[in-house]
C-alpha cells in the first residue's frame, strides 16, 4: 500500500517536471558572439599565464600563412617556366 503511494507520487512528480515550462535560451546575434569572442581573446592575450602561448600561436599562424603564400608564388613561377619550355619545343 505504501509502495503504491510512493509510486503514484513519483509518477506525478516526474509528470509535472516533464510538463514544466522550459527556460528560454537567449538568442545571440552573430555580432554579439563575435564581440564575446573578441573580448575573450583579448583577455587571454593579456593573461600572464596563457598570453605568451596565445601570442606564439598567432605568430605560428602568420608564419604558416606566409609559407603558404610563398609556396603559391613558387608554384606559379614553376608553372610559368614549364609553359615557356613547352612553347619552345
Amino acid at each position: 500500500m505504501v509502495a503504491m503511494r510512493i509510486l503514484a507520487v513519483s509518477i506525478l512528480a516526474i509528470t509535472l517536471v516533464a510538463c514544466g515550462k522550459k527556460a528560454d535560451v537567449p538568442v545571440k546575434t552573430a555580432e554579439q558572439e563575435k564581440a564575446e569572442k573578441d573580448a575573450a581573446t583579448k583577455a587571454v592575450r593579456d593573461n600572464p599565464v596563457y598570453g605568451d602561448q596565445f601570442k606564439a600561436l598567432d605568430k605560428a599562424k602568420a608564419t604558416a600563412a606566409a609559407a603558404d603564400e610563398a609556396a603559391g608564388e613558387a608554384a606559379k613561377k614553376t608553372d610559368d617556366a614549364l609553359k615557356k619550355l613547352d612553347e619552345q619545343k
